[in-house]
């Protein structure tokens, strides 16, 4: 039913560009979290976006662009979430090493890899976390969107953009690889 409300050029764009942004939360001690939690973080970030890599590359239609969804714990240290930064981090990893193999597969093929901070999400109901200064997941999707359509944009480039938050909760967005912080 959406399909039908959209018109066919808007639709063409739409489906020339995969985004990868699996949600997911898990926190606390990594001795104290279960095989099954951590397995299941790592299937959603690094196994879904290799099965889905190796789908886009063989696909009939292979899309022009790939964005991915990660975190900024991908680079940050933070308490209570060595494994959730792990798996965030290999999801990073692996999509800055198929870019190359999905460039060679369709010329001028783009890759962006996101690294947002907190968002005010459903995934905090319950947590007693604070959350009134994350993001708007709204205003970030925006951002997103208006930097896979940059009409600037480079062909077969590879972009990370990293959007963290302010203290009163505003996106502040920066580009570039970033080096994982040390304790």
């Amino acid at each position: 039913a959406m399909f039908s409300v959209l018109n066919e050029d808007l639709a063409n764009e739409v489906f020339n560009h995969f985004v990868y942004c699996p949600g997911g939360r898990l926190e606390g001690p990594h001795t104290a979290q279960k095989e099954v939690e951590i397995r299941r973080m790592f299937e959603l970030k690094v196994f879904g976006l290799v099965w889905l890599a190796g789908y886009l590359k063989t696909a009939a239609r292979m899309p022009a662009s790939m964005t991915v969804i990660a975190s900024t714990s991908s680079w940050k240290l933070r308490p209570n979430e060595a494994a959730y930064g792990a798996a965030n981090a290999a999801q990073a990893q692996f999509a800055r090493n198929v870019h190359r193999e999905l460039s060679e597969a369709r010329r001028g093929f783009r890759t962006l890899i996101v690294h947002p901070g907190g968002m005010k999400t459903s995934f905090w109901l319950g947590s007693g976390r604070d959350v009134s200064e994350f993001m708007d997941p709204r205003t970030i999707a925006a951002l997103v969107w208006n930097e896979i359509l940059k009409p600037d944009a480079v062909l077969g480039s590879l972009l990370e953009m990293h959007i963290e938050r302010t203290g009163s909760g505003q996106p502040l967005v920066d580009y570039g690889p970033r080096t994982p912080q040390t304790p």
